[in-house]
């Protein structure tokens, strides 16, 4: 990402003063050996803050700096008096704007490029994983049937009753990540052990799952949802949306499921 870099003489904004005479890679934050050249604008026709170039600006043949490790301007020399013009209206603004020498040579020439320190990159956008992680997303709970106890040798359903969609905006090492994401998956889990997997979450008409105990005590109960989502990320003055959705699964508050076993007793 380049920054349009400019300051008056008073060496104001991103430009820093250093010590003159200041070699390459001695200045102020570890500057680099990239060579910084000015351009003395005239009348109207100077450079501005917003980029117009000057064609008929003066261009200095020695450096007046380098480019600092953090993107700052480290001046390593004293700017030069301005020279006096003709015809006299053509006065100097007193304005020198900071710009890369198109030629490595030195030589004067009328145009050049904007902008010869590039800004450090840009921390890149959190992983899905932390984004979710921050996201307080819902434990999912389980709903079972018998809603009470369970029974030795009998079916036992298993639904959910939670959210089926999310919507999420976390702001994370200066990125704003937001989305809507959608439950896809559920699984079952019985101690511990799998007993179902479902792309929908069920009701008590239609549970989504199932299991048979074959002993009686407390058996755990979980449920993990398994979201997906596509993150738009917002900062740095970009915006970046991920071409593909990512998942994560988020899994609920483990339910002690008492089990019991009862008997037949045959009367008369």
């Amino acid at each position: 990402m380049k920054r349009r870099a400019f300051a008056a003489l008073l060496l104001a904004g991103t430009l820093h003063p250093v010590a003159a005479g200041a070699g390459p890679g001695e200045g102020e934050g570890g500057a680099t050996d990239e060579a910084i050249y000015a351009l003395i604008g005239v009348g109207s026709d100077q450079i501005t803050p917003a980029g117009t170039r000057s064609t008929t600006g003066s261009w200095l043949t020695a450096p007046i700096g380098v480019c600092g490790a953090n993107g700052e301007i480290a001046i390593t020399v004293g700017l030069p008096q301005l020279p006096a013009l003709a015809p006299p209206a053509f006065v100097p603004t007193g304005s020198v704007y900071s710009t890369r020498l198109v030629s490595p040579a030195g030589q004067t020439i009328a145009t050049g490029t904007w902008n010869e320190c590039t800004e450090p990159a840009p921390t890149p956008p959190p992983s899905a994983e932390a984004v979710f992680a921050a996201a307080a997303m819902p434990r999912p709970p389980v709903t079972t049937s018998p809603p009470g106890n369970g029974l030795v040798g009998f079916a036992n359903w298993f639904w959910y009753t939670g959210p089926t969609q999310h919507a999420i905006d976390v702001t994370l090492a200066g990125w704003r990540a937001t989305t809507t994401a959608t439950a896809a998956r559920y699984t079952w889990l019985a101690d511990g052990e799998v007993v179902g997997e479902t792309s929908t979450p069920g009701d008590r008409d239609h549970p989504a799952a199932r299991h048979t105990f074959t002993s009686q005590g407390a058996h755990d109960l979980q449920l993990v949802v398994t979201w997906t989502a596509t993150f738009t990320f917002t900062g740095y003055g970009t915006t970046i949306t991920q071409p593909l959705p990512v998942e994560a699964d988020v899994a609920g508050p483990v339910l002690a499921y008492p089990v019991e076993e009862r008997e037949a007793v045959v009367v008369g």
